[in-house]
């Protein structure tokens, strides 16, 4: 009687861990959403305040669950070298970051993209629905004579973002894709291309919908092989590319034909090699002062705004050469593993999200699921040896 007494107790916290760490994953996903809103309060919403939160969600964890002391001591050197940097960048993520992954390892794949999916999208009918009826500002930009709607963010672009990380999430859940679901992504990458402009993520959105059924093609094994080779070094690739363009944004007219890449890229070159020519690229990190922070409305027309609107290059100098060589190692490595252990399709994802945030910010961010995806147990999870058939 008494071991069944310990067992329901165990049992129950377990439930209350569980619930616990969904209710913090939602938390930190509605407060970046709401941080990058054009809601009056949205610029209170100090990432501080997010890190708090989470330190005490982590320490209930702690109190509900039995750790290994490996565990633990593995989060104590992790937090103390993410608090490293966040002193010297002046930045609190890199310790959110940290504290949401030892919250999220032992979730699985699919709960926590459901989790996303859900907040995602609810959070972006919600904007839409408030921007609307006029609750919610409606910030617009005129961008190559296209009128481009923030639908209640504070820019265009980071609302078109949402909706390619939550076609992400949709993605991974469905695993196979009929015509419903084509259809329904093909319609989001419409929205996002005539109402946003925003060609980066419906780019994204046309490759996440067809990476399902390029891996099904029975007659690409050189692909595949390719693929494979590709996508655990495809992150550090990625850096050096948007490293090497913007340190070249001198010539970025004549590099590729007569293509100008800076206005392919809205201006996004000028403002990394801006960056170049401000600070230097230090070890453990440094405070960079940017003006306008993304953001468009009244703030666009701010004087002198500046932006480093690249994920690599924000890491790069905002939390150092070391932070990022050793966040870059760590994603090479769990892809690895993804494609040792056959699942493919999240690593295509994966794949696909560090592309797309080339000319994004928004690669360390809790919006970021496939970060937290990385970072979960994999013993927790079935490898996707198969993917089911498509639907005819």
């Amino acid at each position: 009687m008494q071991t069944l007494r310990i067992k329901r107790s165990k049992n129950k916290k377990k439930k209350i861990v569980s619930v616990g760490e969904i209710v913090c994953f939602t938390f930190a996903l509605l407060y970046c959403i709401l941080q990058n809103s054009a809601l009056f309060f949205a610029p209170y919403l100090k990432t501080s305040y997010l890190l708090i939160c989470m330190i005490i969600f982590a320490m209930l964890k702690i109190f509900f669950q039995r750790y290994d002391i490996k565990i633990l001591v593995f989060l104590s050197v992790s937090a103390a070298f993410a608090g490293l940097i966040s002193y010297h960048a002046q930045d609190p993520m890199p310790l959110v970051i940290v504290v949401l992954i030892f919250l999220l390892h032992d979730v699985r794949w699919k709960t926590t993209a459901r989790t996303a999916f859900f907040t995602l999208t609810a959070s972006i009918m919600m904007l839409y629905i408030g921007s609307h009826f006029g609750w919610i500002p409606n910030y617009k930009e005129i961008r190559d004579g296209a009128v481009r709607h923030a639908f209640g963010m504070t820019q265009a672009t980071v609302m078109s973002d949402l909706i390619f990380l939550a076609a992400a999430a949709y993605v991974y859940l469905k695993k196979k894709l009929g015509a419903f679901s084509v259809i329904g992504l093909g319609l989001a990458a419409a929205i996002v291309f005539h109402y946003m402009n925003a060609r980066n993520d419906t780019l994204g959105i046309v490759l996440l919908t067809a990476a399902p059924f390029l891996i099904k093609i029975p007659h690409i094994g050189p692909m595949k092989t390719f693929g494979k080779l590709f996508m655990p070094i495809s992150y550090p690739l990625f850096a050096f590319t948007a490293l090497t363009i913007t340190k070249m944004y001198a010539y970025n007219k004549g590099m590729i034909g007569n293509i100008h890449l800076d206005q392919l890229l809205t201006g996004r070159l000028q403002l990394g090699y801006t960056a170049f020519q401000r600070y230097p690229i230090t070890w453990f990190g440094q405070h960079v002062i940017e003006t306008g922070g993304g953001r468009a409305g009244p703030i666009a027309s701010i004087h002198n705004y500046f932006y480093i609107d690249s994920s690599y290059l924000h890491i790069l100098f905002k939390f150092g050469i070391v932070f990022t060589v050793l966040f870059l190692l760590w994603i090479c490595l769990r892809i690895y593993r993804l494609i040792a252990a056959k699942n493919y399709l999240p690593a295509i994802i994966v794949t696909l999200v560090g592309l797309e945030t080339m000319w994004e910010a928004n690669l360390f961010s809790p919006l970021n699921f496939t970060l937290f995806m990385l970072a979960a147990n994999f013993r927790n999870e079935k490898a996707d040896q198969q993917i089911p058939r498509i639907e005819r």
